[in-house]
């Protein structure tokens, strides 16, 4: 019988084997995501050792978010090469491989598709995001469960197909893989709560993820689990903070403080970057584990402060030229009357979260004491009681408005801090248009601005 094995690369990339085939899952090397994010750890394996596998190499790229979909890692990459991505309407994905010149692109869907030993399919739940997917990866005797940022309590369509995925190898050959770790600012960038209140609201967060994580995967049935996708710093200038009081939720760690939720159905691979698992158990690396959870983040920190790595963050550039204040309340002013048409669109032709309508939000810059606010379905407001305030630098701002940098990196990024009114309101709906903007803006709109001016 052929055997498949998986290499724990970092973050939430995996490369998986059969044969001679290889599969690379969401491949992260060091370009930061949303502006402030490096992984750590850093990827195992060099990205030109995996790369000279030419059309040996197949890759999934779950969804277009920066530590998921690496443009400067994928230069490096035959650009033949076949790129597996779920068939969101949006059509993220596949622009930007497009831009960078990748034509083998394949969709794929619940019913799935087959290329040589891989059978891939793709689970969505449009109602949570209509930017991600889950994606099942079956070999002829192995199956990996890559939910990647999926980690919601999972819906019954979603069981019962994964369950038959499973019944296809069974369940000691079936792996299933979830994001343990916070993805957004929430709550260290958040002014509301003081530093003890932010510390527990995180622990909580982070532990109610790895809890649900588990719970799907005793849903449908996985013998293993794998904690990945929530191996990051932040480097923000000045917010030594976001470093310090971040989670690093590694298997030892899960094992040892939150070992009281942990189902007996499951079993928690002992699996970091360079092991490897074959379905039966996992193979420890050169280095066998012989440094610990703290020594590996504090010489990941050194080693991208030592090489200037975080100089590309958003809030260590240097740029060129800053926005005067008229002209950011000027631009801030159209950007967030396209934010709002673009609301209103998708509300009336998706329903997508409806409940946004008639919320409202303000960008700040305190200064320069400029600030607009909107409300959404109606327009610019000058004042009232807003549901959330992002309270960001004249620097950050004005890259966010020339489109070089994504709206989201204010929030996923902790580029900007931010304000709940009332407090303890999490107001999701806003947060999830944010990053939906972010990308049409970007691409879109910003370059029509700057082109009149």
């Amino acid at each position: 019988m052929a055997i498949t094995e998986l290499m724990f690369l970092n973050h939430s990339s995996v490369i998986i084997r059969h044969q001679d085939e290889y599969l690379i899952c969401d491949p992260w090397f060091e370009k930061p995501a949303f502006g402030s994010w490096l992984p750590t750890f850093g990827m195992y394996v060099h990205p030109m050792y995996i790369a000279s596998l030419e059309d040996k190499l197949k890759i999934l790229i779950s969804h277009a978010h920066d530590d998921h979909c690496d443009d400067h890692l994928l230069q490096l990459f035959h650009r033949d090469t076949a790129i597996i991505s779920s068939d969101f309407a949006s059509q993220s994905v596949k622009r930007r491989l497009k831009k960078l010149g990748f034509d083998n692109y394949i969709p794929v869907d619940k019913d799935g598709i087959k290329i040589n030993s891989f059978s891939i399919t793709s689970i969505r739940n449009d109602e949570i995001s209509q930017d991600d997917a889950l994606y099942l990866i079956r070999t002829p005797e192995a199956l990996v469960i890559h939910s990647n940022d999926n980690w919601f309590k999972m819906e019954s369509y979603q069981i019962e197909l994964i369950k038959s995925e499973i019944d296809k190898v069974g369940r000691e050959r079936t792996i299933f893989m979830s994001q343990t770790n916070s993805a957004s600012g929430y709550p260290l960038n958040y002014v509301n709560y003081s530093r003890e209140e932010k510390k527990q609201l995180l622990q909580d967060k982070v532990k109610g993820m790895i809890s649900t994580g588990l719970q799907n995967a005793v849903s449908v049935g996985a013998a293993y689990f794998h904690s990945y996708a929530g191996y990051a710093s932040v480097f923000v200038k000045g917010k030594q903070d976001y470093l310090d009081n971040s989670l690093f939720p590694t298997p030892r760690m899960i094992k040892k403080e939150l070992s009281n939720i942990i189902p007996a159905e499951i079993e928690i691979l002992d699996l970091y970057p360079g092991d490897t698992f074959d379905f039966s158990s996992v193979k420890k690396s050169f280095f066998q584990g012989s440094y610990t959870d703290e020594q590996i983040r504090a010489y990941s920190t050194k080693y991208y402060l030592a090489y200037g790595q975080e100089k590309q963050c958003d809030s260590y550039k240097d740029i060129s030229q800053i926005l005067d204040d008229e002209q950011i309340e000027k631009e801030l002013s159209l950007f967030l009357q396209a934010f709002n048409e673009f609301v209103i669109q998708k509300v009336k032709t998706d329903n997508f979260h409806n409940s946004v309508i008639g919320k409202k939000l303000a960008i700040s810059i305190p200064e320069i004491e400029v600030s607009v606010g909107l409300q959404f379905g109606k327009g610019l407001i000058t004042e009232g009681e807003f549901n959330k305030e992002i309270l960001v630098s004249p620097n950050v701002i004005s890259q966010m408005l020339k489109g070089e940098i994504l709206f989201e990196n204010l929030y996923t990024g902790y580029n900007a801090e931010f304000k709940r009114n009332p407090k303890h309101i999490y107001n999701r709906d806003i947060i999830m248009y944010m990053g939906m903007f972010s990308y049409i803006y970007q691409n879109r709109i910003a370059p029509k601005l700057n082109a009149v001016k």
